[in-house]
């Protein structure tokens, strides 16, 4: 779901769940989505809501990306051998 414009804590929650996205994917060695609920100074968990919040599938999103951080970190610290990636 995009947010309107007219909500700026959409908004703002929205351009910072991508700017995560982009850090985990080049440097993913500073965040453990996992582990903890703040992502680079930010309440992933409130952003999240912030931004699905109020929709139907708002859990199965919000895990969606959890999901996506917790790979993508993975990915980038190149821990492909790792018990995520063997199984």
């Amino acid at each position: 779901m995009v947010p309107e414009f007219t909500s700026w804590e959409r908004y703002v929650a929205l351009v910072r769940i991508i700017a995560i996205g982009i850090v985990a994917e080049f440097h993913g060695d500073g965040i453990d989505a996992a582990a903890e609920d703040r992502v680079l100074g930010y309440d992933l968990d409130g952003l999240l809501e912030s931004v699905f919040g109020g929709s139907p599938a708002c859990e199965a999103m919000a895990r969606e990306y959890r999901t996506f951080l917790i790979v993508t970190t993975e990915k980038s610290r190149g821990a492909r051998g790792s018990e995520l990636f063997r199984r």
